[in-house]
């Protein structure tokens, strides 16, 4: 091997080197990326579960009346839903 021989494949070993560390950090910031992607893509998962879910029903009690006869319990009027 002559020298030149050397110092050709020595500059491109330093080249290989420097994009390996560039590649290297390339994917320190895609895997960081991804992980930030995916926390999102849970929370959104969440927020869609918890909003597709079937809306609760209340009901207000409006009035209650004694019972009509020993028999019966009392009776009440209600708005449920706007009902």
């Amino acid at each position: 091997m002559t020298d030149a021989h050397v110092r050709t494949l020595e500059r491109q070993v330093a080249q290989l080197q420097q994009r390996l560390g560039e590649s290297s950090a390339a994917n320190e910031r895609l895997s960081s990326t991804l992980k930030s992607a995916k926390e999102r893509l849970i929370a959104l998962r969440e927020d869609l579960d918890r909003v597709s879910s079937p809306p609760l029903t209340f009901a207000v009690v409006l009035q209650r009346h004694e019972a009509v006869d020993a028999q019966s319990g009392p009776l009440f009027d209600v708005l449920a839903a706007g009902r």
